[in-house]
């Protein structure tokens, strides 16, 4: 599409905001290059909103034969960036691991990022370390009793993660028994160990807007800023004021109607407009670097 600029109601930082915002090359811009000849686009009938993130929770890839069209199905909800889980299970071979799945995703047509998933029993400061190295958004991990939690040692996870600052952050079920000690417990883990991790619960909804910050993932996706990629999706509205309550927009669970990728259309009304589409694998910025 070239270079274009629009000024239209997006919703930024949990708030309704009049905005102008250019797209150069695939990146929000501050201003276009002399050479550049922009157009203006006509957005008076839509609403926008940045590209999602999703962690694949609904649908997770790691085990499915169809990663490529789970991949079409997040990008038919709006998601721009998908952070795929990787079940760690074991200490040993988990660098091997890490690469070999990087392969498998290579086909995906949506930016991926890669999260590990690693039982607290098991994750070790070198762990910390590798992933952090390799500038994954966040380690995450799994428990289902409060125990699992006091058998670790998190004065060592927390002095690994001083290099890369990689945040570490549950995948609590709230169904779980014992959901409300283990909460009580990990928030306890934090303040006592100065564990850098997500301030908001990692669920099947984009990720919220202080998760991006601290994982390092804003301002490259999931936000409306320049020097971003020029993700973004379109809702349509019936002229109607915009609603001020942001409980009332129901901005988590909405389809857009069109989904712009790169500064391109990749989705217009549940389809998709490319068949050659190929994601690209990115790594984070500085975690916390933008609070």
């Amino acid at each position: 599409m070239g270079a274009y600029y629009f000024y239209q109601h997006t919703w930024n930082n949990e708030n309704w905001r009049k905005k102008e915002l250019m797209v150069e090359e695939g990146l929000f811009v501050r201003r276009f290059r002399p050479a550049q000849s922009p157009f203006e686009l006509n957005l008076d009938a839509f609403h926008v909103a940045p590209g999602f993130v999703f962690v694949d929770i609904a649908y997770p890839l790691y085990t499915s034969l169809a990663k490529v069209q789970l991949g079409e199905e997040y990008m038919k909800r709006g998601c721009t960036l998908l952070i795929v889980q990787l079940p760690i299970r074991s200490s040993l071979q988990y660098k091997n691991k890490y690469e070999a799945f990087l392969q498998q995703l290579k086909e995906l047509p949506v930016d991926y990022m890669v999260a590990p998933v690693i039982p607290p029993q098991i994750l070790q400061p070198a762990m910390v370390r590798y992933f952090g190295l390799m500038k994954c958004p966040f380690i995450l991990f799994e428990a289902d009793k409060a125990r699992e939690l006091k058998e670790v040692a998190w004065e060592w996870l927390a002095q690994a993660q001083g290099y890369s600052r990689i945040p570490i952050a549950p995948l609590f079920s709230p169904e779980a028994e014992d959901f409300q000690k283990m909460d009580m417990i990990w928030k306890k883990i934090v303040d006592h160990c100065g564990m850098i991790t997500l301030n908001d619960p990692i669920t099947d909804l984009p990720l919220s807007s202080r998760n991006l910050r601290i994982s390092g993932i804003y301002p490259a996706k999931g936000a409306l800023v320049p020097g971003g990629f020029g993700d973004f999706n379109l809702f349509l509205h019936d002229g109607s004021k915009v609603i001020d309550d942001p409980e009332e927009f129901s901005y988590h669970g909405s389809v857009p109607n069109a989904t712009i990728l790169r500064g391109r259309v990749v989705q217009a009304s549940q389809k998709l407009t490319g068949k050659e589409m190929k994601g690209t694998h990115l790594k984070v910025s500085i975690p916390k670097h933008f609070l």
